[in-house]
């Protein structure tokens, strides 16, 4: 008896002994977030009789406005493009840009005749576009020229005193910088998004753009053809 009860305490021994097999391994997530910015196409309208292509939105900016022929107008008044461009980045921003006359010997309506201007900056979403002050409006690099503020940056035509017939603009493409290393600062801000990708609906900042030119009776034979390089770097 005595026998048995000592083989069934050393059993019993045996089992607490035994332990369930296990094998443990990581998997480790990290990486960096660097400085983003980017500027698409946002929209446009125009002027009819104009013809834009390049016109998506939120592509690449590529956008082409035809005048097509403003050498005998029959209908007086301005003809306009208003573009607006798509801003987001997680840093300060500085948006800048220069101009090209395409034409060889010089477009035959000249830089000056041609009116430029910012015509306003607005936030698309109060929680995904990083708190800021105002819209920019301090951060127009001259309050003078391509000023926010200035959305009818023009007046009606026969109000220039030097020129009675000649558009009278309170900024032209004239007034940019000819080359990348002399563009002209347009608008600065702090960090534009709070989160989202480059193509989200809700975390941009929506620059507008005008660009304006009165058909005059100019040199009947000629074109006119400028590019406005903007570029969207941090200060």
């Amino acid at each position: 008896m005595i026998r048995n009860l000592l083989v069934m305490a050393t059993m019993v021994v045996g089992a607490t002994a035994l332990a369930q097999p296990s094998s443990n391994g990581t998997a480790r997530v990290h990486g960096t977030v660097s400085p983003a910015i980017s500027m698409y196409f946002g929209a446009s309208t125009a002027s009819a009789g104009i013809i834009q292509t390049g016109n998506v939105a939120d592509t690449a900016l590529a956008y082409v406005a035809d005048f097509g022929d403003l050498g005998s107008p029959t209908t007086p008044g301005y003809n306009r493009v208003n573009l607006t461009l798509n801003l987001r980045s997680n840093i300060p921003y500085l948006l800048s840009a220069y101009v090209t006359d395409n034409v060889t010997g010089g477009s035959v309506i000249t830089s000056d005749k041609i009116g430029f201007a910012l015509t306003g900056a607005s936030a698309t979403d109060a929680t995904r576009v990083a708190t800021r002050s105002g819209f920019d409006a301090t951060g127009v690099a001259d309050p003078t020229t391509f000023d926010v503020a200035n959305a009818a940056f023009y007046n009606t035509a026969g109000n220039n005193g030097s020129d009675p017939d000649a558009p009278d603009f309170l900024s032209t493409l004239a007034d940019m910088g000819t080359t990348f290393g002399t563009a002209t600062a347009l608008l600065e801000g702090p960090r534009i998004s709070n989160g989202g990708g480059f193509t989200s609906t809700n975390n941009k900042l929506e620059v507008g753009t005008e660009f304006a030119i009165l058909p005059e009776m100019l040199l009947a034979s000629g074109s006119f053809d400028y590019t406005v390089t903007f570029t969207l770097t941090t200060p």
